[in-house]
Formats: structure tokens, sequence, C-alpha cells
């Protein structure tokens, strides 16, 4: 398991979205958590893990209420 954590650039790679996408769900409050070292933005492996999640869990309910 790796515990180091994402840039902006890195997550998205990782989750195959653009960073268009990235910044649209964070303008809607469906991104992952984020943190500042400096100026530079980084994703902890515990956020995404949380971030999956959350989308795990909004798509069962989802296809529970249809």
């Amino acid at each position: 398991m790796d515990t180091s954590p994402d840039t902006i650039e890195t997550f998205c790679v990782g989750e195959r979205i653009s960073r268009s996408q990235f910044y649209k769900l964070r303008r809607q409050g469906k991104g992952p958590r984020i943190y500042y070292i400096g100026r530079r933005p980084y994703i902890s492996p515990e956020a995404r893990r949380e971030w999956r999640q959350q989308l795990q869990s909004q798509s069962t309910s989802q296809v529970e209420g249809n």
C-alpha cells in the first residue's frame, strides 16, 4: 500500500480523470480533501480512500433509489 501523498496531477492520472473534471468536482463539493505544503496542494492516501468510498456509496444509493 502506497503511503505517499498525490499531487493533483498524479491523483488525476491514477483516477483517470482530467484536471478540469477534478476542479469541477471540487467546485461541486464532491472532490477529495486536499492539504497544502507551502502553496502546493496534496491529496493524502486516506483522503483518496474516503473519496472513493463516498463515490461508491453515492452510486449504491442511486441504484437502490431507482
